[in-house]
């Protein structure tokens, strides 16, 4: 168990580094190209097109670090109207669906990477199965953070 709550901590920074980074990235290529188009009366290319490819990264890596940080939207008002070993089972459910559908946007984003693959981006020429692996990698962080929810509950209901 020791070991898992570490690999989780390990994997919750380096997702929260990384996305961080892209963040970062993604207000500084906004804020050039304000400034480019307002102070310097000249657009920039490429910049829409890279913000946009890095804010599509950002969402489909932060969504398993929510999920591992329990902060999804969550209807508490309904869920604590139910007696608590309801709710003990109704999170169980909700853990399960969501692998599945983790594992159903890890497969559906891989064959999206290898039908996408050969294409290029109009104004940076980047290969789109850089955009496109934001799909699986994603739902492999998915799939690691539901795994990891749906143990942690069974420790919880054994104690």
């Amino acid at each position: 168990m020791e070991k898992i709550k570490s690999f989780k901590q390990s994997l919750d920074k380096g997702v929260l580094t990384f996305t961080s980074v892209l963040a970062i990235l993604m207000v500084v290529i906004v804020f050039i190209q304000v400034v480019a188009r307002y102070v310097f009366q000249n657009s920039l290319s490429w910049s829409e097109e890279i913000a946009r490819y890095l804010l599509v990264w950002l969402i489909f890596l932060s969504a398993g670090y929510v999920l591992g940080q329990r902060c999804h939207i969550f209807l508490d008002v309904v869920f604590n109207a139910f007696p608590l070993r309801l709710q003990k089972m109704l999170r169980q459910i909700s853990n399960l669906l969501l692998l599945a559908f983790s594992l159903i946007v890890t497969y559906f984003g891989c064959e999206m990477v290898r039908l996408g693959g050969s294409q290029i981006s109009s104004a940076v020429q980047l290969p789109m199965w850089l955009v496109y692996m934001a799909l699986p990698i994603g739902g492999l962080l998915l799939v690691i953070y539901s795994t990891m929810e749906i143990f942690f509950a069974w420790e919880e209901q054994r104690q």
